[in-house]
């Protein structure tokens, strides 16, 4: 089962307030001639939400690395869809790459209807970042804890309205776990991107809505009130704030984000792809910047990814499948 880090994987975990990591020696080797020119990614979503945030910490780093720019291309659309429906189709030089959010790859082909794609074509080459879900309330809300929210959705089965990004994404999934977890039964309401859906949270139009800890950080959050964290342990960066798992409740939930290519990329090109992100991620400042924004970044290596993707898969093709019954 999928938790933070995988355990089992060859990965580089960080943790806590993290300032400088200590990462593997056997990556391949980079190759000098890639890249010689800008690479571009695209990211499925608009900018200021998680995946367009993390995509800016590559991009930054990505520079210092190579020289080279990392132009980010915003495509919003379908919960990622439209980026992912395409991803297949761009040149697999190693110049055209997609920003893969799991487990929306995993939910999504099954949940929603129409998407382009399914998971068996999604084909990624490192994983580079995880974030963990909140469960928020409008700042005004009478609702000042975890326990009295499930105490409101048990007095009111059905009425209680709870936002979250999509049909058949991460909101969407942590939305069924926790009222399955919970033995509670609230109103999901999709929106289209993760702004739409902390502005109808701030405005009062839904009771709760599951988020991002990114939404959080560096002072963010106004009109906004973390109730729980679902993830294993409290986050330092918000340390007073609990788990879900901590107040009796059997729920962790999270995405993750890795670089996807196409899928007639050879395999010593996507190798070499995955070298230059490693070496990204090893930079001096990145896994620090990353934490204090609200993620818990990690990094499992080319020769994992397949098996980690396999695990997430497995983790939530039942939560996919128990979406549309």
């Amino acid at each position: 089962m999928i938790r933070s880090a995988p355990a089992t994987a060859r990965i580089v975990a960080f943790a806590g307030a993290l300032a400088a990591a200590t990462f593997m020696s056997h990556a391949p080797a980079l190759a000098s001639e890639y890249p010689t020119r800008a690479v571009t990614l695209t990211v499925g979503f608009g900018p200021g939400g998680p995946s367009d945030i993390s995509a800016r910490f590559l991009q930054r780093y990505f520079k210092e690395v190579t020289g080279q720019d990392l132009i980010i291309q915003n495509l919003p659309g379908g919960g990622g869809a439209r980026s992912w429906s395409q991803m297949n189709q761009a040149a697999p030089d190693g110049y055209e790459l997609t920003l893969v959010s799991l487990p929306h790859v995993v939910l999504q082909p099954v949940a929603a209807s129409g998407v382009g794609y399914t998971f068996e074509d999604i084909n990624s080459v490192l994983i580079y970042t995880s974030v963990p879900q909140v469960l928020a309330v409008p700042a005004n809300s009478p609702i000042q804890t975890l326990e009295e929210f499930v105490a409101a959705a048990q007095a009111a089965p059905g009425a209680v309205t709870v936002g979250g990004t999509g049909v058949g994404g991460s909101n969407h999934s942590a939305w069924h776990l926790f009222n399955e977890a919970a033995g509670i039964n609230t109103a999901y309401i999709p929106f289209a991107d993760t702004a739409t859906n902390n502005a109808a949270l701030q405005g009062g139009h839904i009771a709760a809505a599951w988020t991002w800890t990114t939404q959080f950080a560096k002072g963010g959050g106004d009109g906004m009130r973390m109730l729980a964290v679902a993830a294993q342990e409290r986050l330092d960066l918000f340390p007073d704030l609990p788990t879900v798992m901590e107040l009796g409740i059997d729920m962790y939930d999270e995405a993750w984000w890795a670089i996807g290519v196409p899928e007639a990329m050879p395999e010593d090109v996507r190798r070499t792809v995955s070298a230059v992100f490693l070496e990204v991620m090893q930079e001096p400042g990145i896994a620090q910047d990353m934490i204090e924004a609200g993620y818990v970044p990690f990094v499992v290596e080319f020769d994992e990814v397949a098996r980690v993707k396999g695990e997430i898969r497995d983790k939530y093709l039942p939560v996919a499948q128990a979406l549309v019954e």
